[in-house]
């Protein structure tokens, strides 16, 4: 399975992002129609469990989305939490 450095750490992509690349040097973040982020849930799979997850004063904020994101948001690259 191809795999994608993200902070410093090597995950396997989902078969959604497949054949996708990104480059993140310099931008706010992802366009979320690129990563077909939606405000809810993927079955189990939500932003509130994914290691990409940042809380901030201003709201939930994702490492990789750009803006705002729900907790039970999710994307195309959702990554478990440790």
């Amino acid at each position: 399975m191809p795999r994608v450095l993200i902070e410093g750490r090597s995950r396997p992509f989902d078969k959604a992002v497949m054949g996708m690349a990104f480059d993140l040097r310099g931008s706010e973040g992802l366009d979320r129609a690129s990563v077909k982020y939606a405000d809810r849930p993927h079955g189990v799979q939500r932003c509130a469990e994914c290691t990409h997850v940042l809380a901030a004063a201003q709201g939930v904020r994702c490492s990789i989305v750009e803006g705002q994101v729900g907790l039970n948001g999710w994307c195309a690259l959702w990554t478990p939490g440790d």
